[in-house]
């Protein structure tokens, strides 16, 4: 701000700093557009990315040279940067910024003899506009190479709302436990509620799912109307229950542990499978044992935990 002024937009992700009330309220007060990311699709701006990445590699260089004073660099590492030709745009920062290239120490060594040079100000004007149009020209020329190559393996796909789809599901999408890796991969088919955007579509899911409706397009696939993917939270529950019990069921409570946590604590118990040697005995928790054996949870607590009877959930 102190340089440029207040942005137009800021690209950012979805960082909790950067979706809070305190920042979307300050930057609609000043009038800026916050761009966020799309969920499970952090991608933003490729170009400040691909700057990000090398300001990180130029700050990483200096500052393993100069460990205890590379706060002292910085103004040579900026005034360095701004100053070099980019190889996308063919200019550096300081020449679309300022329309000239700053002079340099280096530029001393051999003075120039004195010249009387005037300049109109709309022939700087006419410079700039013209400086600024190459740029476009190659800004524009090195993104259809990038198009170009990163195309090579993509067909192009559009969606129209009503248009049914099939959905790649994604572990990282569903609470923990919920979905592995011998499910099967997609599910559908469903209907296209709204288009957020070329990319970005809204999916009618079944209650069930309880996740986002928001999807990437590289994450839909056009239904050719024979479903070979199983909807897995239709036909087979992904939910996986709270305690996957293959034994018998519960023989004995051997010891219990008290786990303390921030909204107080809750007891755990050893307990001994039917028909399972020893080994195989395994911590639950309190309403885990009182779902699967609840006369041997009853007569347990009543020996060693009588403080505890009298607490909801223990009966």
């Amino acid at each position: 701000m102190r340089l440029h002024g207040l942005p137009t937009t800021i690209v950012s992700d979805r960082d909790v700093k950067f979706i809070s009330y305190f920042w979307k309220t300050l930057w609609a007060k000043l009038g800026t557009k916050l761009a966020f990311s799309n969920a499970f699709h952090p991608q933003t701006d490729g170009q400040t990315e691909v700057v990000n990445r090398s300001l990180g590699n130029l700050l990483r260089c200096l500052i393993d040279d100069h460990a205890t004073n590379w706060d002292l660099i910085l103004p040579q590492a900026e005034f360095a940067y701004n100053n070099s030709i980019n190889r996308t745009t063919g200019s550096s920062p300081f020449q679309l910024v300022y329309g000239m290239t700053p002079r340099t120490p280096l530029d001393i060594i051999s003075l120039p003899l004195p010249q009387r040079t005037s300049e109109a100000g709309l022939d700087f004007a006419t410079h700039m506009m013209s400086v600024h149009e190459e740029v476009r020209k190659k800004i524009a020329l090195q993104t259809e190479v990038y198009a170009q190559r990163a195309n090579l393996r993509k067909r192009d796909k559009q969606f129209e709302v009503g248009d049914q789809v099939l959905i790649r599901l994604r572990s990282e999408r569903f609470p923990p436990g919920n979905y592995n890796k011998l499910h099967a991969r997609c599910a559908g088919p469903f209907t296209v509620l709204k288009k957020l955007g070329p990319n970005t579509y809204v999916i009618d899911l079944p209650p069930t799912y309880a996740i986002s409706q928001v999807f990437n397009i590289e994450d839909l696939t056009a239904f050719n109307g024979q479903n070979d993917f199983p909807s897995p939270l239709d036909d087979i529950p992904i939910r996986v229950p709270s305690t996957p019990c293959p034994f018998d069921g519960i023989l004995t409570v051997l010891d219990h542990q008290f786990v303390s946590t921030r909204k107080g604590g809750y007891y755990k118990f050893l307990v001994q499978w039917a028909h399972k040697p020893l080994s195989d005995s395994v911590w639950l928790q309190g309403d885990e044992v009182h779902c699967l054996a609840p006369e041997v949870y009853r007569a347990y607590i009543q020996q060693y935990l009588p403080e505890a009877s009298s607490l909801g959930g223990w009966q």
